[in-house]
């Protein structure tokens, strides 16, 4: 039988697990400073990428996106900004990088730690949809809220 405290429980924990499904949580996103030659309305290379991880592979994806995060902490050549955000109890997951040159970026996505999490990443989630755009510098940072909209907007292929 069960007493009327862990009904109690259960209750406040499906109630707690339901409000926190599809809350999100997002690392600070810092702007790099403008460099002595570039003007504040140059234009910015975004990529914003969703992706909705296997439920069993949470753990694993989790370890792949804290070595990258971890990567681009540490400064990357040409890194303007970028955010990480994931649902809290969801398998939904968002990266937010802006680069001031499309080689910058690709430098970065050959390098190998980004490269393995690329090639690892492709059996641990189930959906990816990924949106690469051109800002003005001024424009940032870039609020999850209109990453997301912009994410969204992106046309078919896109």
């Amino acid at each position: 039988m069960i007493s009327s405290v862990q009904t109690q429980r259960r209750r406040i924990a499906g109630l707690a697990a339901a409000f926190l499904t599809g809350c999100a949580i997002s690392t600070p996103q810092r702007v790099a400073p403008l460099a002595p030659d570039e003007p504040a309305d140059a234009l910015v290379y975004v990529s914003i990428t969703q992706a909705r991880v296997r439920p069993e592979s949470r753990a694993e994806f989790a370890e792949l996106t804290r070595r990258v995060a971890a990567l681009l902490d540490q400064g990357q050549p040409g890194l303007v900004c970028h955010s990480i955000r994931r649902e809290v109890l969801g398998s939904q997951a968002w990266t937010l990088t802006v680069w001031r040159s499309p080689a910058a970026r690709e430098q970065f996505a050959r390098h190998p730690i980004h490269a393995e999490a690329m090639a690892v990443s492709r059996r641990l989630l189930a959906e990816v949809r990924v949106r690469r755009l051109e800002l003005r510098r001024e424009e940032l940072p870039l609020g999850w809220d209109k990453a997301l909209a912009l994410l969204d907007a992106a046309p078919a292929g896109g």
